[in-house]
């Protein structure tokens, strides 16, 4: 009798044991699988997203014309920049008509109203300029806005230029005398500088169709940043 006591008082205490470790399982399962309110939460806000940026772009899309021009720089290029865009290999800027950029050493007072100084470069105001005019480097380079984002950059007249080889080079050098700056001869690859008073776009344009070049591409430095 006494025996069958203990394997009975024995075998409650193992099933009890059982359902607390099986109680304990549930718990930790629960923890691990069930979402917190705080994710639901952030679900939610994720689901509502697209529906957020849809009425953002319903509202930009239903604005009057002479409305929608404050969201794109309008007043900016007006004051500072030609209208016409200007494609430099792939993106698109506005050129500057009144902001000119030249290195701090050669900066003088009746060039223009000093703007800023960035870097190794001065940037200041002149009177507006025509757009043949500003694309030369006579008295600083020309000062363009990209399109895409608003930011400022600068059209330094340099070229980086590569040919089919040494003797090609020389040809191009003599026929629109630019000045080589650093050459990289293995690659048959320069970079040059054009005179001051060269359209930078036209003449990258006349050496993109000569035969003896395989790359033209104008430097553009930026982006500068400048309280307009």
């Amino acid at each position: 009798m006494r025996n069958s006591i203990l394997i009975i008082s024995f075998g409650a205490i193992v099933i009890s044991i059982f359902f607390l470790s099986q109680e304990r399982k549930d718990k930790v399962n629960k923890k691990v699988r069930g979402p917190s309110t705080n994710t639901n939460k952030k679900l939610n806000e994720f689901k509502n997203i697209p529906s957020i940026v849809k009425k953002k772009k319903d509202v930009f899309e239903n604005l009057k014309k002479e409305d929608k021009a404050a969201f794109e720089k309008d007043t900016r290029i007006k004051e500072y920049f030609f209208k016409k865009k200007l494609k430099i290999g792939k993106k698109n800027y506005y050129l500057g008509k009144t902001i000119r950029g030249i290195k701090k050493e050669n900066y003088k007072e009746e060039m223009g109203e000093l703007i800023k100084e960035v870097g190794d470069y001065t940037y200041f105001k002149v009177k507006e300029m025509e757009v043949d005019e500003s694309l030369k480097r006579v008295d600083g380079f020309p000062v363009m806005l990209k399109k895409s984002n608003g930011i400022l950059n600068v059209l330094t007249g340099t070229i980086l230029l590569r040919v089919k080889s040494t003797k090609a080079l020389i040809k191009l050098e003599e026929k629109y005398g630019f000045n080589v700056i650093q050459a990289f001869p293995n690659l048959n690859t320069y970079f040059v500088n054009l005179r001051k008073e060269d359209n930078i776009l036209e003449l990258t344009e006349k050496l993109k169709n000569e035969p003896e070049t395989f790359t033209v591409e104008p430097e553009v430095l930026g982006p500068i940043f400048l309280p307009l």
